[in-house]
């Protein structure tokens, strides 16, 4: 019992070091130029690791594809978005325990907020759906009454479930670019469901740390 309870510890702290890593190494890169390298590219995409929130900790590896279409002063692109969740272990209170949870933004805007030295800020939107499987699951005994009053102790049981559904995505993300193609890119996001499933939170989180390649 208590590795299951140190296990959401070990999970925050293993992201929020992968963090820390990533920028120390970015910040070890040399920025020759003034300018620095572009911050924003006609086509780029990244490769992420991280964690998920909800509803309990949990890894995370996510991939994203992005394509400008505007000007690169107005820093306006769109694409796809997939992320994957596994290895939490959840309470079956609800029935909520997931193998894993699949995430897709069928397009996702990023608006550019911020572009100097390389480094870009930008608003994430996004829609698309989810698939999840969840397993079966029985809750522990407790006491319960039924219509007519009568006291009673119930076990609840809810069946292995694979359950698709609808979600909408926004949240923020940041890119470090230390050459012309290379760079840092982190985005935390929060997808809110939009179906009437009730063994699914109604909206969980991603964290993800990872390289974006520019070109």
């Amino acid at each position: 019992m208590a590795a299951a309870a140190d296990r959401p510890f070990s999970l925050a702290c293993a992201a929020l070091a992968a963090c820390a890593g990533v920028f120390a190494w970015g910040g070890r890169v040399p920025h020759a130029r003034a300018d620095g390298p572009p911050a924003v590219h006609a086509v780029s995409d990244a490769l992420y690791v991280g964690m998920q929130a909800g509803p309990d900790l949990a890894f995370l590896v996510a991939y994203d594809f992005d394509v400008l279409v505007s000007s690169r002063s107005d820093g306006i692109s769109i694409g796809p978005s997939v992320s994957f969740g596994f290895g939490g272990q959840g309470s079956a209170e609800h029935g909520r325990i997931q193998e894993y949870l699949f995430a897709a933004d069928f397009l996702r805007l990023r608006a550019t907020v911020l572009q100097e030295w390389g480094m870009r800020v930008t608003l994430l939107f996004g829609a698309g759906m989810y698939f999840t499987s969840l397993i079966d699951q029985r809750t522990q005994a407790h006491p319960a009454e039924l219509p007519d009053g009568t006291p009673v102790t119930v076990t609840e049981h809810f069946p292995g479930q694979q359950v698709p559904g609808a979600m909408i995505s926004t949240g923020a993300g940041f890119d470090w670019y230390w050459d012309h193609e290379w760079g840092i890119a982190t985005y935390l996001v929060t997808h809110v469901r939009v179906d009437e499933q009730t063994r699914i939170e109604p909206l969980w989180i991603e964290l993800g740390v990872g390289i974006r390649l520019g070109r």
